[in-house]
């Protein structure tokens, strides 16, 4: 599921542009980034099975430079991923997201050139 989401946000040229990525570096990465950004960190924890069909509960951390970037690029993650079930979902090689539903965030601030902003989203998917 995690590469289904990598991909969609990858192959977002807008975020790419925020994110100022790179052919050899995505600045989306697992866990925790170095430096202030900006990047994105994530996170997957398992929610709930029923059947074929898996919830995850994914936390993406944006960390940049100033509040006003950290902003934009967590708009842009709710943006490409706050789809409900009625919105087609898409398909990743055999993973099938079926919906990913914005379910929290928050800010924090460390100190001068050094923000975060975080968001919380359920996924549902299923493998082919």
């Amino acid at each position: 599921m995690i590469l289904a989401l990598l991909d969609k946000l990858t192959s977002d040229p807008v975020l790419s542009s925020l994110l100022v990525a790179t052919n050899t570096d995505s600045k989306i990465h697992p866990v925790h980034v170095e430096g202030f950004g900006p990047a994105i960190a994530y996170t997957v924890t398992p929610v709930i099975r029923e059947g074929n069909v898996v919830t995850d509960r994914v936390e993406l951390r944006v960390v940049a430079p100033t509040y006003a970037g950290a902003l934009l690029i967590a708009n842009r993650l709710v943006n490409l991923l706050d789809l409900d079930e009625q919105t087609a979902g898409w398909w990743y090689d055999t993973t099938y997201v079926l919906s990913s539903n914005l379910n929290g965030g928050g800010s924090l601030e460390f100190g001068d050139n050094a923000y975060e902003e975080f968001r919380f989203f359920d996924v549902k998917w299923r493998e082919a």
